[in-house]
């Protein structure tokens, strides 16, 4: 499949703001490059983790957002609406330093898009428990950690974004051994199969691209755990919901989403319908500016709200049913 290459120009306020834009056009696949200066300031940040880290520093002359669009005819006017939203964002806002917003345009096919991630993929840490590296290389030892295996290909989600780290986060510290759990926007599979790894029962995962379901499928082989992935859109599919319950008397213990606020808003009343009333809801992919919509459409779905993350300009939030009934 041939694939458009689109690249932002813009500064590292830029890179957080305009992220948000490229996220509610469903295009979640992105490669934030810094220039040299701000690469060095970031590995100087993150010293103490250099060992995971990848020393090199890009060669851009200003920092830069690049996103991978699949040419094929239903996208034929999504780089138009990108630019005009970049355009219209830039114009909104004259005080924010955004940079040129000058947009390159390039074909690639699938290996030069996987050629192009994995110089800039490499293992990393998240969290207490997990450590994080690509299927192509050789897993580390991690004597004290869980390693994650994870081919990205073409799907979203290879654990790098805000919004993918703090979700692996509260999994991590919210799920039970022998959960069964719900990754509604699945990508790549990375919350799936780090649900499976830290010792969940079952994982159903679901994502309305094909390529996020066979992502997932293939990413659950390399670590050898089993995930139930399942094709569908939860925000227009009628029937998907009922098609993924567990049972009459049983619910699911974690529903991951990993989305834009707009769907997180409209799922929340379904979510409530598929969660045990002591299950926890881990949701990111907010942008600040979004949070309290989000929280406000949760309680009123009947969720109480525990806890809520933030990293940059993104949130993630913990919420559940019944915590008083869950602590007595």
């Amino acid at each position: 499949m041939k694939w458009i290459e689109l690249k932002v120009q813009t500064t590292m306020l830029g890179t957080e703001l305009l992220s948000a834009i490229f996220y509610s056009e469903g295009i979640n696949g992105l490669r934030i490059d810094y220039d040299e200066e701000s690469a060095r300031e970031a590995l100087l940040e993150t010293k103490s983790s250099w060992d995971y880290a990848d020393g090199e520093l890009t060669p851009n002359s200003s920092p830069s957002i690049t996103a991978y669009i699949a040419s094929v005819e239903e996208n034929s006017g999504l780089i138009e609406k990108l630019k005009k939203k970049l355009y219209e964002f830039q114009k909104s806002n004259p005080d924010l330093d955004l940079g040129s917003l000058e947009i390159t345009t390039t074909f690639v096919d699938d290996t030069e898009w996987l050629n192009t991630w994995k110089q800039y993929y490499k293992t990393f840490e998240v969290g207490e428990k997990l450590i994080i590296t690509p299927a192509w290389e050789e897993a580390p030892e991690a004597d004290d950690r869980i390693i994650v295996k994870l081919n990205i290909g073409m799907a979203f989600g290879s654990g790098t974004h805000e919004t993918t780290k703090m979700c692996l986060e509260l999994l991590e510290d919210n799920m039970k051994l022998g959960d069964d759990v719900l990754d509604l926007g699945c990508g790549s599979g990375i919350l799936s199969v780090a649900a499976k790894l830290l010792g969940a029962e079952s994982v159903t995962a679901v994502d309305f691209d094909p390529v996020s379901v066979k992502a997932t499928t293939e990413n659950a082989a390399i670590n050898d755990v089993k995930i139930n992935a399942v094709l569908g859109d939860v925000l227009n599919d009628a029937n998907l919901f009922n098609s993924i319950k567990l049972s009459d008397d049983k619910r699911y213990d974690i529903v991951l989403a990993n989305i834009v606020a707009d769907v997180l808003i409209s799922i929340a009343p379904k979510v409530r319908d598929l969660i045990s009333r002591c299950g926890y809801f881990i949701s990111s992919g907010i942008i600040n500016d979004r949070l309290f919509d989000v929280l406000n459409a949760y309680t009123d779905a009947g969720f109480t709200i525990l806890e809520v993350e933030r990293m940059g300009e993104w949130c993630a939030i913990l919420a559940t049913q019944q915590p008083f009934i869950c602590n007595e």
